[in-house]
């Protein structure tokens, strides 16, 4: 028997000898442990065994006091488990549990704890970006309790202004000495992830994900299927990482393995100390997403069009694209050009 966190909530376990095994969902470690109790204590008195006050059957028009964790562990289950996007989403929803309380009503949640929870967010210097990705979260969690008749509408969620922000890329000597320092410190690993995140744009995550079959180096291509907008891409390898993942392939026991088999935190240590090595401590943009955007800098300011840019990234509207496009000053110029000179430009 056991009680396990599971999503956003805590699932126990329990099995009595002649009858099959139990498990249910709570909102707390204790109710699950209460429910444990409770099932081994009908075992010894021979009485049928008690179910959960709150099943986890997900909210409905008689569920009124549908509990916060309990709606967000359904919403995670429907919309998130199992997407590219699922551990940070997970995390997010440990802290929205952890901040209005796992036992809390969904429909005690209204918009004045909304704007205590994003003043707790500013506090903790949160950027705005961080501060809309956790309320689009939120917003949606409530979303599905409305449509749901749990409670009547969701609460108004106000969205931080996020401008565009510094967009850091590496320049050649950067990326040089970058590498230089994996190898010195005997992260080859890294430095092939490195490699390959600068020269296929990939997010993180897609790379570490991607299994072996889905490099195709007859074809020279990567399809990439999960990803963050599931808008699933096909791209195209350079020489360099061409040689990289036939070098990888080589090594790995299944095609359905993957040739980075990490996450998200396996690149973190050994970065951070690349960045104090280069005397970057004091650079916060200095982080493993430079690679992609020096992939996309790169074609940007090489001529490639944007709407070929937006499908590479595999971003799902052109206004992201846009971000990088102020990179292309080559096209302001002949517009200056043809102001100075009366032709077209």
């Amino acid at each position: 028997m056991a009680v396990k966190q599971r999503g956003a909530s805590w699932q126990a376990d329990i099995t009595i000898p002649g009858h099959k095994r139990m498990r249910e969902t709570f909102a707390s470690r204790e109710e699950g442990e209460a429910w444990i109790a409770r099932v081994k204590a009908d075992a010894a008195a021979g009485r049928p065994f008690s179910r959960p006050e709150t099943p986890d059957s997900g909210p409905s028009e008689r569920d009124k006091s549908a509990r916060f964790a309990s709606v967000a562990s359904k919403v995670h289950a429907l919309y998130w488990q199992g997407k590219a996007s699922d551990a940070i989403t997970l995390l997010t929803i440990r802290e929205l549990v952890a901040f209005f309380g796992p036992t809390t009503a969904i429909a005690d949640i209204d918009t004045e704890r909304v704007d205590d929870f994003v003043e707790g967010l500013v506090a903790k210097r949160n950027a705005n970006a961080t501060i809309n990705r956790k309320l689009a979260c939120l917003s949606k969690i409530m979303r599905y309790a409305a449509s749901r008749g749990v409670i009547d509408r969701a609460p108004v969620i106000e969205r931080k202004r996020a401008g565009v922000g510094r967009i850091r890329f590496f320049t050649k000597e950067e990326e040089a000495r970058v590498l230089e320092l994996f190898t010195q410190l005997g992260k080859d690993d890294h430095r092939d992830a490195v490699e390959c995140l600068i020269d296929t744009g990939m997010r993180p995550g897609e790379l570490y994900s991607v299994p072996a079959k889905d490099f195709d180096l007859k074809a020279g291509s990567i399809t990439i299927w999960v990803n963050k907008t599931d808008n699933p891409r096909t791209i195209y390898m350079t020489e360099r990482v061409r040689r990289i993942v036939s070098r990888r392939k080589s090594g790995v026991a299944s095609q359905e393995a993957s040739l980075f088999p990490y996450d998200k935190f396996w690149m973190r240590h050994s970065w951070d100390r690349v960045r104090s090595l280069m005397g970057l401590d004091a650079d916060k943009h200095f982080v493993p997403y430079v690679c992609r955007h020096t992939c996309a800098s790169r074609m940007v300011q090489r001529g490639v069009a944007l709407p070929v840019i937006r499908d590479w990234l595999g971003h799902k509207g052109i206004t992201m694209t846009m971000r990088y496009a102020h990179l292309a000053p080559a096209n302001l110029k002949a517009a200056v050009a043809a102001l100075e000179t009366g032709e077209a430009a």
